[in-house]
């Protein structure tokens, strides 16, 4: 548990995703595999996107599914979402919890894609899903483990949620579109 937080903790101090700043761009795979991208590909100019962070192993994560896709259907006619699958949380090999899914930490592409296809087939998830890198790329640039929520805007970072799970909150992406909205109907 110790190793697990510092570890945290560090990637969380080096993050390079910072309020205001230029959002990192790290590459992401599909859900398949198949296919190849970067995370601002999926940004669209003067409409945020909203990223989810997170693992199948991480139970308030998969708890709180639900309340990022009623996030979603709110406000996609103004934002766009995404979900971005990272290492596991809580490995059966690592910090283990009693969850739903027995999922060693990911050594492969193809390992981290067979867990993306288990959050996928548990949950009835609408967001877009991609596959972070064996190098953890999009988790070390936004420093997304266990999990986080992050709200990118024409090429900036506006919103970055805290540690998950703590202080992940589904609530306060709401009233940043909320408060995002109003300021766009008095434009």
């Amino acid at each position: 548990m110790y190793k697990a937080v510092t570890a945290t903790l560090m990637t969380d101090l080096q993050k390079k995703a910072k309020r205001g700043l230029e959002a990192p761009n790290p590459p992401l795979f599909s859900a398949d595999g198949q296919s190849r991208s970067h995370l601002l590909d999926f940004a669209r100019e003067s409409r945020p996107l909203v990223v989810n962070f997170g693992s199948c192993t991480c139970p308030v994560f998969m708890e709180r599914l639900r309340e990022f896709n009623d996030v979603m259907t709110e406000f996609s006619d103004i934002a766009d979402f995404l979900v971005i699958y990272i290492s596991e949380a809580h490995p059966t090999d690592g910090w283990a919890f009693k969850t739903d899914f027995a999922v060693k930490q990911h050594r492969t592409l193809e390992e981290r894609v067979q867990a993306a296809q288990l959050m996928l087939n548990a949950s009835k998830l609408q967001a877009p899903v991609l596959v972070d890198s064996t190098e953890n790329e999009a988790n070390l640039a936004y420093g997304a483990l266990p999990i986080r929520l992050c709200i990118i805007l024409n090429g900036r970072v506006v919103f970055t949620g805290g540690i998950g799970p703590t202080f992940y909150k589904t609530a306060e992406v709401r009233r940043w579109l909320e408060r995002w909205q109003k300021s766009e109907v008095n434009v």
